[in-house]
């Protein structure tokens, strides 16, 4: 009986059963080695390895059936036991994996698995044309077709060279570690103005992936890198590129685009080329913020914070002329216009809210300036002086006196007519004038400072009073045509 085993580039031939009965219970085995035309490969041009099955542990063999140490490697030009061109060896395994090189057939190394305990010939190729292919080393010339499947190598150290072009749109075809009908295929467009050349640096990694099919250094709506950079071409094609352009980080630095709604943004931009945090002049963005380290860093910052909108508000910076220009602080978190307690600025106004937020405030208004003018508060506690604006006239006989204006033209239509005054504001002045005589007034205040009233007899009786909070009306001054009016004192 014969069998013929092939691996690679190795036959190995079954001659015959060699069996042995030794007292040792030892197996005999047998190789032959031979080339590719069959002749006998001369002892001293081969070594040959027996290995332990399925290891690479050199086994232990013997001369003969009574255990006689073997060398293990075997140099057959050694071994005066054997023939030219012959292994024999004795074994207690009932098979074992076979190594053999060649100095002659440097290109060929034999590896055999599981030899039994039968004669075996091992087969050194010959580097010998067959047509437009050769054995042992493989050459071919012109067109060559490898149907089926095709094993380029067997090992990580083996090199392949291709020198030639590889043709096609869609040439190299990745199944990945699972065999089925989903791939990676390498899709090449054709280069039309000159050759291209794509380089994969010595690094390893993934490649940045794009779904646009032309995506290309000078490409519409391309993205490609640069030195430490990203550049966006946009919509047209020209000279005009956005960059994003990282400096040398001297530790790990992560910049995060949060997720978002749907729709449009754009990123807060900034002339300091070392805007970041904790650095000098920088702003950036912390918990509904906006943060500013000021010319200094340092652990104090400027912080503008926004409490939570119950509907969409928006802050407008006015266009000024050129300088420089400061907010208007408050302590007030809430302060904001028809919020309780809170000023806010109106067309040429302060608005002073006041405790109770409704539609009632206070407002102060300037007139149009004709020149710079300088109010001045002293440097006291107390309230401003109160003035109503214009005048007014009186005539209705006995009466209120109006302390809603600064000025009260009083007309007496007869007899002696009992005038009141109601308490006014701090500091608020009052002048009542008696312009037209057709009796006399007595003027009593609800409240008065140093007396109780005065007889307004006479036209041009004039009498200015001042209101002081907790005392009352207070006498400025009083005129008259003849004679000043007449005061009563307590």
């Amino acid at each position: 009986m014969k069998k013929i085993l092939v691996f690679m580039a190795l036959a190995v031939f079954l001659l015959m059963p060699v069996t042995s009965k030794a007292a040792y219970d030892l197996k005999s085995y047998l190789l032959d080695i031979v080339d590719a035309r069959g002749r006998v490969v001369t002892d001293a041009n081969f070594t040959v390895t027996v290995y332990d099955a399925g290891t690479s542990n050199a086994a232990t063999i013997y001369k003969d059936d009574q255990k006689t140490a073997k060398t293990n490697p075997i140099t057959p030009a050694s071994d005066s036991a054997a023939a030219v061109g012959v292994v024999k060896f004795w074994g207690a395994a009932t098979s074992y994996d076979i190594g053999a090189t060649s100095s002659v057939y440097t290109a060929s190394a034999i590896k055999v698995a599981g030899i039994t305990p039968i004669e075996h010939i091992l087969v050194f190729p010959l580097t010998e044309a067959v047509g437009n292919v050769s054995a042992g080393t493989l050459s071919a010339s012109g067109a060559v077709t490898l149907n089926g499947a095709v094993t380029l190598g067997n090992a990580v150290t083996d090199i392949t060279t291709l020198t030639g072009k590889i043709a096609g749109a869609t040439p190299v075809t990745f199944d990945g570690a699972t065999a089925n009908t989903v791939y990676t295929i390498f899709a090449i467009a054709d280069p039309t103005a000159s050759s291209k050349t794509v380089t994969f640096p010595a690094e390893t990694g993934a490649v940045m992936m794009s779904s646009l099919a032309t995506n290309a250094t000078g490409a519409a709506n391309s993205v490609t890198g640069g030195t430490s950079q990203l550049i966006f071409e946009g919509s047209g094609v020209d000279d005009h590129e956005a960059i994003i352009t990282a400096t040398n980080p001297t530790s790990d630095t992560i910049w995060t685009i949060p997720v978002a709604a749907a729709g449009t943004y754009s990123l807060m931009s900034s002339t300091l080329a070392t805007n970041a945090p904790d650095i000098a002049n920088s702003v950036w963005g912390g918990t509904n913020q906006l943060i500013f380290e000021g010319s200094s860093a340092d652990g104090n910052e400027a912080i503008f914070t926004v409490t939570n909108p119950t509907s969409d508000t928006i802050w407008t910076i006015p266009v000024a002329a050129a300088g420089t220009y400061s907010l208007m602080s408050s302590t007030l978190a809430t302060n904001a216009p028809e919020i309780a307690n809170s000023v806010w600025g109106g067309t040429n106004q302060l608005i002073f809210e006041g405790a109770t937020a409704n539609d009632f405030e206070t407002i102060i208004t300037p007139t149009e300036p004709t020149a710079d003018n300088t109010l001045t508060l002293p440097d006291d506690s107390g309230d401003v002086a109160y003035t109503p604006t214009g005048g007014t006239t009186y005539g209705a006989g006995a009466g209120a006196i109006p302390v809603t204006h600064v000025y009260v033209a009083y007309t007496s239509v007869g007899g002696a007519e009992a005038l009141t005054l109601a308490n006014g504001k701090n500091g608020q002045i009052l002048t009542v004038c008696h312009v037209t005589d057709g009796g006399n007034g007595v003027l009593t205040p609800a409240t008065a400072a140093g007396w109780t009233s005065v007889d307004l007899a006479d036209d041009g009786d004039t009498i200015t009073l001042i209101y002081v909070d907790t005392v009352g009306w207070a006498v400025v001054g009083t005129a008259g045509v003849a004679a000043p009016p007449a005061l009563t004192v307590p």
